[in-house]
This record gives structure tokens, C-alpha cells and sequence, in this order.
């Protein structure tokens, strides 16, 4: 095929090779008074091959020679009627943000984690930790490096406080980082499946979650909720055959955890009358 002009509707939608092509095709054969070669790509923003090709170089001032781009919105558009205009407003967030107001930051994926974020309602510097509430690590074990995310869940909200991904580590060294970070704290970890199984990365070839568990250690932290939890004591401890013991029945010492012991064990005695 020879042509001097192609139209490439919705480019994002389209392989860069295709346009590649057209730019191998476009004014082969020159014919005396024929217009000049030309290849026209109207695109909606994407994070796709358009992005690196046009948009990113004119917003940058490096796009080549031969290139030109024009950023044009759905406002700018005088033939819309009022009532198309008034229906955008009941697009969700992430497809107004595209179509209608021509962000190319948007990353807009067909099964999004977390459909409705939105960086600038959502992302705060400076995030506080509560100092009676656990903190909550979820590991990646599947990307490389290993990548912990770190926050704590509370009040209805669920705040993240950092992403660990150390380059050129392993699991003992993210561990250390993460103590280093937060101190003796009480952790709630969860993460993959995969990090159960033993792996050849770690000393001994034991699991990932032993190595967490041993590096994690740390003593009760205690807030509203596990106090609550020590005044009914005699609504949890002995109730339906089970007993619990720990220092966290006292004020988190090793005597605190010997005393909840030997009550446990009265609470034995008691339901299989031993004296």
C-alpha cells in the first residue's frame, strides 16, 4: 500500500508498531504535486506507547522535528449540548479524570486494587503512628526484592505508613530494617502464601514467616481495647473448657505472665476437679 496521509483513531488503543509501520509507508513514492506526506493519531490519555511518544516529549520541550502535538480538552469542544456536558458529572472518578479532563497520571486498569484512590485525597505525608495500636506489615514475597508495607488499621481507617523494599537484601535485612524503623513494637504480620514455603534464600531453608516470627519479637503493646479485654477476664479465660495465659493479662512482664499461668492452671483444676 501507498498513501501520503494516514488517520490512526484512538491510538492508544493501537501497537506502536503500527505506527511504525505507517511512518515506513507514508510519501514512498513522491508524484509531482501530490500534498505533503502526512500521519494524523488523535488518542484519549494512557499509559500506553502515546504517552512516551507524544505526550511526555511536548511536555518536556524534546519532542522531534517533524512532530507536532495539541492538547485539547472535551470542554473545548463549543458543539457539545449542555445536557452532554451535564452528564459527565456522573462518571466515576477515575473515567472523568481521563476522558474529561485529560489527565495522562491517571493509571486506569481494567481490575483496579483500589478503584476510587485518588493520590491527592488519599496520599498524606507525615502520617502519625499510634502509639497503642499494632502495627500491621504485609509481605510481598513474590517480587523481587521482597517488599513489606507497613501501616495500622483503626478508627475505621486504614493508614500506610511505608513501603520497605530494600534492593539487593533479603528477608533477615528487611527484618532488621523494619526494627530499626518502628522499635519494640507489637506486629501483626500477613502476606502470601508462598512465604510458608521453605526456601533455599534463607539460612537452614526454613520459612520465611520463622524468620519473621523470630526477628519480630516484641513485647505486648497495650491500648483501650486490651484493657477492656483484661476487665473481663472472667468472661474469655476459662470459658467453654479453654483457658489463656501471657503477660498480657498483667502489665506485659515475665511475672505477669507467670501469674496468668498458675491461674490457668487453677482454671484447670477447677473445671476437671483437681486439688
Amino acid at each position: 500500500m501507498e498513501t501520503n496521509f494516514f488517520l490512526l483513531e484512538e491510538a492508544q488503543e493501537l501497537q506502536k508498531k503500527t505506527f511504525e509501520k505507517c511512518k515506513l509507508r507514508v510519501g514512498r513514492h513522491i508524484i509531482p504535486n501530490q500534498p505533503p506526506r502526512l500521519i494524523m493519531a488523535t488518542c484519549n490519555p494512557s499509559q500506553t506507547w502515546t504517552k512516551t511518544t507524544f505526550h511526555e516529549p511536548a511536555m518536556s520541550g524534546t519532542l522531534p522535528d517533524g512532530y507536532f502535538y495539541k492538547r485539547a480538552l472535551m470542554m473545548d469542544n463549543p458543539s457539545l449540548p449542555p445536557e452532554y456536558l451535564a452528564a459527565m458529572d456522573s462518571l466515576d472518578e477515575l473515567t472523568r479524570a481521563v476522558f474529561v479532563n485529560g489527565d495522562w497520571d491517571v493509571s486506569d486498569v481494567e481490575r483496579p486494587f483500589a478503584y476510587a484512590f485518588n493520590k491527592f485525597k488519599t496520599v498524606k505525608s507525615n502520617v502519625a503512628i499510634h502509639p497503642n495500636e499494632p502495627i500491621i506489615l504485609s509481605f510481598d514475597f513474590n517480587v523481587d526484592p521482597i517488599t513489606c508495607v507497613a501501616g495500622q488499621s483503626y478508627g475505621d481507617k486504614i493508614r500506610i505508613i511505608r513501603e520497605f523494599r530494600l534492593k539487593n537484601s533479603d528477608i533477615y535485612r528487611l527484618c532488621e530494617t523494619i526494627r530499626i524503623e518502628f522499635g519494640d513494637r507489637l506486629f501483626i504480620v500477613t502476606g502470601d502464601a508462598s512465604g510458608a514455603n521453605r526456601s533455599a534464600m534463607t539460612r537452614g531453608a526454613v520459612n520465611y514467616y520463622t524468620i519473621i516470627k523470630f526477628l519480630s519479637y516484641a513485647h505486648p503493646q497495650y491500648s483501650l481495647r486490651s484493657i477492656e479485654a483484661q476487665s473481663n477476664y472472667h468472661l474469655i479465660s476459662g470459658v467453654n473448657r479453654t483457658s489463656f495465659a501471657g503477660a498480657y493479662w498483667g502489665n506485659g512482664f515475665h511475672e505477669d505472665g507467670v501469674k496468668s499461668a498458675l491461674n490457668a492452671i487453677q482454671q484447670f483444676n477447677l473445671i476437671h476437679g483437681f486439688h
